[in-house]
C-alpha cells in the first residue's frame, strides 16, 4: 500500500503548498514531491512515504493538468477524500458555515462525480471513499438527508455527491487515524510485515504535525485561530482519543497474533475471516 497526497492551488499569492509540506517535513513526516504520478512512479516510492503532486487551481486549470490527473487515477486502486468539501443539489460548495466555496472547487470532484472521465483503461475503476464529519465533504451523498435533518445549516451545506464508503467521524483527524488502526488490524490478520506502530500514529508524532503547523501559520478550520486545536477540540481531548484508540487496538492485536500463533504460520497474504 503506497500513499499519494493530491494537492490543488487556490491562490498561488495567498497559500503557500511548499511551505505547508516543508513544514510537516519539519514535523519528521517522510513526503516526495512527483510531478506525475503513475503507477510505475509510485511503485518507486518508498511504502513508509507519502507522494505529493501539485495541481493549478480550477481557474488556471488546462488540459495538460487533465492528463496528468489521468495518471493518477490510472495508478490508484483506492481514492480517500479527507475532509474536502463537495457539491451540493444546487451545485455549489460550502463551507460549515454556508460561505460559499464553489470557486476553490477542483477537478478532483470527478474521481467522485465522473470518474469515466479519466479512466485510461475501460475495466479500471477506482473505490472511492469518504472521511466526514459535517456532511458537506465530498462523497457524502449517501447521507444526505441525514444531514440536512440533523446537521446544522445542512439544507444549504450538505453533499449529494455520494462515495463507494463512507466513513463518519467527529473529526476527520479522528476518523483518519480510525481508520489507520483498522489497516494495522487487517494487516495484521492478513500476515502482512507491516508494523503496527508504522501504521497507527503515536501522539508524539501528532503533537509535533500540530505544534509546527501552527508555528507556519496554520489555523482552525472552524474557529480560524491560530491554536493548537482540531476543529474546536483542545489538543488533550485528541490526544486522549487517539490514546484510548492505541490501546483498544493494541488489546486487538494481540488477540489476532494469539490466534494465528495457535492455527500455526500462515503465508504472507494469505486472508484470514474476522
Amino acid at each position: 500500500m503506497r500513499l499519494a497526497i493530491l494537492v490543488a492551488d487556490v491562490n498561488p499569492n495567498e497559500l503557500n503548498h511548499e511551505q505547508v509540506f516543508e513544514s510537516l517535513k519539519k514535523a519528521n513526516l517522510s513526503m516526495v514531491e512527483c510531478a506525475e504520478l503513475t503507477a510505475a512512479t509510485l511503485q518507486d516510492v518508498p511504502t513508509e512515504t507519502a507522494a505529493y503532486v501539485k495541481f493549478a487551481c480550477q481557474r488556471n486549470w488546462t488540459e495538460a493538468e487533465d492528463v496528468r490527473l489521468q495518471k493518477v487515477y490510472d495508478a490508484a486502486d483506492f481514492i480517500l477524500n479527507l475532509g474536502r468539501p463537495g457539491p451540493g443539489e444546487e451545485g455549489e460548495t460550502r463551507a460549515h458555515d454556508r460561505a460559499n466555496m464553489t470557486a476553490f472547487d477542483s477537478s478532483f470532484k470527478f474521481f467522485f462525480t465522473r470518474p469515466e472521465r479519466f479512466a485510461l483503461r475501460p475495466d479500471h475503476v477506482a473505490t472511492t471513499a469518504v472521511i466526514g464529519e459535517l456532511g458537506n465533504e465530498l462523497g457524502m451523498g449517501r447521507l444526505i438527508n441525514c444531514v440536512k435533518e440533523n446537521v446544522e445549516y445542512g439544507e444549504d451545506i450538505g453533499c449529494n455527491v455520494p462515495a463507494d464508503l463512507t466513513l463518519v467521524a467527529t473529526t476527520a483527524n479522528w476518523g483518519a487515524w480510525g481508520l489507520s488502526a483498522m489497516l494495522t488490524l487487517l494487516s495484521t490478520a492478513a500476515g502482512e510485515k507491516t508494523s503496527a506502530e508504522s501504521l497507527l500514529p503515536d501522539v508524539l508524532s501528532q503533537k509535533l504535525i500540530l505544534k509546527t503547523l501552527v508555528e507556519e501559520g496554520a489555523r482552525c478550520g472552524l474557529t480560524w485561530t491560530r491554536d493548537e486545536i482540531i476543529d474546536r477540540f483542545e489538543s488533550e481531548e485528541n490526544w486522549k482519543f487517539l490514546n484510548e484508540l492505541r490501546q483498544l487496538t493494541f488489546s486487538f492485536l494481540k488477540s489476532i497474533q494469539g490466534q494465528n500463533s495457535a492455527t500455526g504460520h500462515r503465508s504472507h497474504g494469505e486472508r484470514v475471516g474476522y
